[in-house]
């Protein structure tokens, strides 16, 4: 079973970020994230486009604060038209929380200044320990 989210562009606070809550309240599950970006991009430059990074902040339900960044590469394009490029990348793969309970992601995309953002989405499948 999976969760889908996604934060349109308009949703975003005054800082760039992109917010979700997520629910990982069931330790017994392991939980598979991966993330899905839309990009306003024409064909022409996106041959250009090297990647995206995206500053990500966790926050526990006991508000402990971790961070981290990934980069989103072309290869992860999953679909696309003339102006709409669409990539998604595996996040975190069997991952098991260490509170549990509602925990909030931020994320920042770092250095849009050629790139304008659609929306920022996020699939997070549950499923039990042993499977795949």
């Amino acid at each position: 079973m999976f969760e889908e989210y996604y934060v349109d562009s308009k949703q975003i606070d005054s800082n760039g970020v992109y917010h979700f809550s997520l629910d990982l309240s069931d330790t017994t599950l392991l939980y598979d994230m991966s993330f899905y970006l839309s990009l306003h991009c024409s064909n022409k430059d996106f041959e250009h486009f090297n990647g995206l990074g995206l500053s990500i902040t966790w926050r526990s339900p006991l508000d402990s604060i971790y961070r981290e960044k990934v980069f989103v590469t072309k290869n992860m394009q999953i679909a696309s038209n003339s102006f709409t490029k669409n990539l998604e990348t595996d996040y975190r793969l069997g991952m098991r929380p260490i509170h549990r309970g509602v925990w909030h992601m931020g994320i920042r995309p770092i250095a849009t200044n050629y790139y304008k953002i659609n929306g920022i989405g996020i699939r997070l499948t549950k499923r039990k320990y042993g499977t795949s």
